[in-house]
């Protein structure tokens, strides 16, 4: 038997339920069809200001699917997910210990174990927040990213991601091949394969280093061909 009600403008299903004043139990095949997203859950308890879902739950948005332990909506356009969330468009992927996501702007606030992932690319932190419509997000705290095209691996205290174009990150350490190199910001065009950093870089190997106002960094291939300072250059080498 299907149960179904309305509640102020959303409609909810199940297989059975429970009426316990004020309360209602929902059993199995649970579906809430909430404005254009579609919860779905094996239980669900319906109170006077929320409903809680979990087990196998699943919140839909067109593209935009999200998996998680146990949820919670407050009848505000904002979802509340615990207990491991992971959410994807396709594009890109999201997965944490816990997290929110606005409907209104297909936006995530994720944190414990925040990991992003899309189109060759990774980066993990503490905490952050994703835009999949955008496909815009910043991610803080023992940040790790990643870039396959270029094999580069950078170690920052924040970083802002614009698509597949663009990171600009603050307080890094990047890492490629023998070569590290320190900087307190970096804009990393990934579409150009050119990394520039600003505010005292430097660059060093086991046995070389290269510092100056600004230090610029051309990859090929996964390869660096062009690594040039400019402004106060300054090098050294040890024997």
């Amino acid at each position: 038997m299907i149960f179904l009600f309305f509640l102020v403008s959303y409609t909810v299903r199940a297989d059975s339920s429970i009426y316990i004043e004020p309360y209602t139990y929902l059993y199995d095949n649970v579906e809430l069809i909430i404005d254009t997203v579609t919860v779905t859950s094996d239980r669900a308890l319906v109170t006077e200001d929320s409903v809680r879902v979990w087990s196998n739950l699943r919140i839909e948005k067109e593209d935009l699917v999200i998996y998680g332990g146990l949820g919670r909506y407050f009848f505000d356009r904002i979802y509340y997910i615990e207990n491991g969330i992971e959410a994807e468009n396709g594009k890109d992927t999201l997965t944490a210990g816990e997290g929110v996501l606005y409907e209104e702007r297909d936006e995530a606030y994720a944190r414990d174990s925040l990991v992003v992932r899309g189109r060759g690319k990774s980066i993990k932190g503490n905490e952050g927040f994703y835009n999949f419509e955008k496909r815009e997000g910043v991610v803080w705290s023992n940040v790790l990213f990643k870039s396959e095209k270029d094999t580069i691996e950078l170690a920052c205290d924040t970083l802002r991601v614009y698509g597949d174009t663009l990171v600009v990150a603050r307080g890094n350490t990047l890492t490629k091949g023998r070569f590290k190199v320190y900087s307190d910001t970096l804009r990393y065009y990934m579409d150009k394969d050119l990394l520039m950093f600003f505010g005292r870089p430097v660059v060093v190997t086991d046995k070389d280093s290269l510092s100056g106002d600004y230090i610029e960094m051309m990859i090929n291939e996964g390869e660096i061909i062009e690594l040039r300072a400019k402004g106060n250059v300054r090098g050294s080498r040890r024997e």
